[in-house]
């Protein structure tokens, strides 16, 4: 609503503050693809071919799912993805039951008249269509993504407390840095010595301790280790500081310690808070909330109340089952 002053000069009301709008429909839709694409068997840049095409839909259209550009246009959209390649993704697409083709005689994509139902293109229909199975699958996705974190801290978790040879030891690592579905990851868990109950614990923790004395600890390995633990987690490889801090980010995403992860890079630099993220890791079934746990590791590390180096070159406490209070 507007007032008017004496002079005739309009004046705006101050705006109310709205609430903030629901993503649009198709963007869901796509993110939930996206957190679910391995079970699709989908890449990268398959995905972004299909966030191109859901780009040429009018905004809010709730109807008209065909979209009908050219493979040219398609092709500067995508920066000049190369036509052969354009052609190979719209053919996964398809194949994968996400968009059909509705082909004219001539095989070119166009609308008959601006409000006329003949159009000739790419039906983004059933797309829609799976919307609910997209967000199950999405979902169902993110569980297993959190059962193969902590399974990953587990081995670690194992590998730091049992007595492997240096050969073992090496041979998980390597295994480790592979992308690992979770039947992998229960099976490579098997191999290992099992947990030991607290009394056990008790009992051998003078000779492990002894034994990790007699091993002078060399922060060189426990810094690539760590580093390494990390970039398995995202896998993605470690060639530059800037690959640390990116997987860093990624780990940090995964582990939901986002906002603890950019203090510690701020406080301590990129490695610090990379290699601590490795120590989060290794503690991650134990702990209610990781985002909270490496903010005090950061704020007692400021005052000296914590080594990280040291932390990461000893075994995380044993698992217990007692129920939480």
């Amino acid at each position: 609503m507007h007032e008017y002053s004496s002079r005739g000069s309009t004046r705006r009301a101050a705006p109310s503050r709205a609430p903030k709008p629901a993503p649009e429909l198709r963007w869901q839709i796509l993110d939930d693809l996206t957190a679910a694409r391995d079970d699709w068997g989908l890449k990268d840049r398959t995905l972004q071919v299909l966030r191109a095409l859901l780009s040429f839909l009018p905004r809010g259209e709730t109807t008209g799912f065909v979209v009908f550009p050219s493979n040219r246009t398609l092709s500067e959209r995508l920066l000049g993805m190369p036509e052969s390649t354009l052609r190979r993704h719209l053919a996964v697409l398809r194949d994968a039951g996400l968009i059909a083709r509705r082909d004219s005689p001539n095989r070119k994509r166009f609308r008959v008249g601006r409000n006329a139902d003949l159009t000739f293109g790419l039906d983004l229909t059933p797309l829609f269509a799976a919307a609910h199975h997209l967000r199950q699958a999405a979902r169902q996705a993110a569980d297993r993504r959190a059962r193969v974190t902590q399974l990953r801290a587990r081995i670690r978790d194992r590998m730091a407390r049992a007595d492997l040879s240096d050969t073992r030891r090496d041979t998980l690592r390597g295994t480790l840095r592979r992308k690992l579905d979770e039947a992998a990851l229960t099976d490579l868990l098997a191999t290992l010595p099992p947990e030991t109950d607290v009394a056990d614990s008790e009992n051998g923790r003078h000779i492990q301790t002894s034994s990790r004395l007699r091993k002078p600890t060399n922060d060189l390995n426990v810094a690539q280790d760590a580093l390494e633990e990390v970039a398995g987690m995202v896998n993605r490889p470690l060639h530059t500081p800037r690959d640390v801090e990116r997987a860093g980010e990624l780990a940090a995403l995964a582990l939901g310690v986002r906002d603890a992860f950019a203090v510690a890079r701020h406080r301590n630099g990129a490695i610090w808070a990379t290699m601590a993220l490795a120590h989060v890791h290794r503690r991650l079934p134990r702990l209610r909330d990781p985002d909270r746990y490496l903010h005090a590791l950061v704020a007692r590390a400021a005052t000296g109340g914590f080594d990280l180096m040291a932390s990461l070159s000893r075994p995380a406490p044993p698992l217990t089952f007692a129920p939480r209070p």
